[in-house]
């Protein structure tokens, strides 16, 4: 199917419709204009109809994204990330989808690059080096005439190459400062659905020529940059690759900059949050830190809550320690770091576990909390069957209830059954984002 059947099917009014309910109801913070998912929801069929009309017709202009900074620690500058309005953000969905049909199949997941990784340097043997290359400021760098080039060679109809300029020229302001009309001339919003396809869209030809090279794997997630080779073709490759990124604006942070390493495989090397020591595979030191530091916070919470609910903080542990599934995406520090062989550090976090409870005079058998190792086995064996790794979509109504009432204190008694449903995606899908703080700048979606 082209990228025109995929228009002409997505942006039909029922279509549009089945976005909102599917993508933007569950999950959206309002944008610019103050509306919110329940007031769209409220006029649903005019809001879709008008959507529908000035898309069809050409005259559809995205507004203002609204800022919200993302903080990056200490001594870092904060991510700007654009939150576009409920209407905004439902044809950015549907943009998406077009998109995702062209360049998706041509991006390999996180999970999948790591697994690669591993038989490439624990299987193979061909190489003994490495060299990981970050990019800098990778989405603000990116050049609006470049990208368009690039996407009109997969995409003949104006109308998405139209929507597609107007959305990446939108201007991100705060709310006091958005007066005006300027648009910008570089760079892609980040937060909107349609930002990581155009990233990779922008990436493409710079893809094909590494991964064609011989006697090189290139391994690319948004702007962090791996290639195993020789040793004598560190300072080859490090200058080519600097060369092609310049050749689109980009560039990578220089040699003995902190974001730039390269050396001898058997020496260990870390990549989105992996370490890889020869045959094993494990969690770079500062995310486990992170990790740890968490479960400390959520024992120390209860240490000094005035009402001391044991079944809350087992509820927190046990979540922290799992994730869980929500919606069909997977949520969780072990859910991202499910690629590890290290067994050890496992053991050793159910001891840690085991070691705080005990610090903080809670009694294990009190709060029965889960294990480490028994997650990563059902996560990586038996999680479509798994019991113990929790699957709220399979949660019923009463399950749903209990939850809602026992963990978030919130009172279901007058409510509905699709209303609880609503009230429990919403709360769920908050405190399970939460955890992805664990992940020291990284997610798995």
């Amino acid at each position: 199917m082209s990228a025109s059947d995929d228009f002409n099917r997505l942006f039909k009014k029922v279509s549009l419709k089945e976005t909102f309910i599917s993508s933007i109801k569950k999950n959206s913070p309002p944008g610019i204009d103050g509306i919110n998912k329940s007031q769209f929801e409220d006029n649903i069929d005019a809001n879709i109809s008008i959507i529908n009309n000035k898309v069809l017709n050409g005259t559809f202009v995205f507004s203002k994204y609204l800022e919200k900074l993302l903080l990056k620690g200490r001594g870092k500058c904060p991510r700007i990330i654009s939150i576009p309005t409920i209407r905004d953000k439902i044809v950015l969905k549907s943009l998406s989808l077009i998109l995702a049909n062209i360049y998706s199949a041509k991006v390999s997941p996180l999970h999948q690059i790591i697994s690669n990784i591993s038989k490439d340097v624990i299987l193979s043997g061909t190489y003994d080096s490495f060299i990981r290359l970050d990019i800098i400021n990778f989405y603000p760098s990116i050049q609006h005439d470049t990208l368009l080039k690039e996407l009109s060679k997969k995409i003949k109809r104006v109308q998405i190459i139209n929507l597609l300029k107007d959305a990446i020229t939108q201007c991100t302001v705060t709310k006091s400062s958005s007066n005006g009309s300027d648009k910008e001339k570089i760079g892609i919003p980040q937060g909107l659905p349609i930002s990581n396809i155009l990233a990779n869209a922008y990436m493409t030809t710079i893809d094909k020529k590494f991964i064609t090279i011989s006697n090189i794997k290139y391994y690319r997630y948004v702007d962090d940059i791996l290639i195993l080779c020789k040793k004598n073709k560190i300072c080859k490759i490090t200058e080519l690759i600097n060369k092609e990124l310049g050749n689109v604006g980009l560039s990578i942070h220089p040699v003995g900059h902190e974001k730039f390493s390269a050396g001898d495989i058997l020496a260990g090397f870390s990549y989105l949050g992996y370490t890889f020591n020869n045959s094993i595979i494990t969690i770079r030191k500062q995310s486990i830190d992170k990790h740890r530091e968490s479960i400390v916070n959520t024992l120390t919470q209860y240490k000094y809550s005035k009402k001391k609910d044991i079944e809350i903080l087992k509820w927190a542990l046990n979540i922290r320690i799992t994730g869980g599934l929500l919606n069909n995406e997977r949520y969780g520090w072990l859910f991202f770091y499910s690629q590890i062989n290290d067994l050890k550090l496992l053991a050793s976090l159910d001891h840690f576990v085991a070691k705080q409870l005990k610090r903080f005079n809670i009694e294990s058998c009190d709060v029965n909390i889960k294990k480490y190792l028994r997650s990563y086995h059902e996560i990586n064996n038996n999680l479509r069957n798994s019991k113990y790794i929790p699957n709220f979509d399979s949660y019923s109504d009463q399950e749903r209830r209990l939850l809602l009432t026992k963990i978030f204190k919130f009172n279901t008694d007058s409510l509905n059954e699709s209303q609880v449903e609503k009230i429990f995606s919403m709360k769920l899908f908050r405190r399970l984002k939460q955890l992805e703080k664990d992940l020291s700048g990284f997610s798995p979606k």
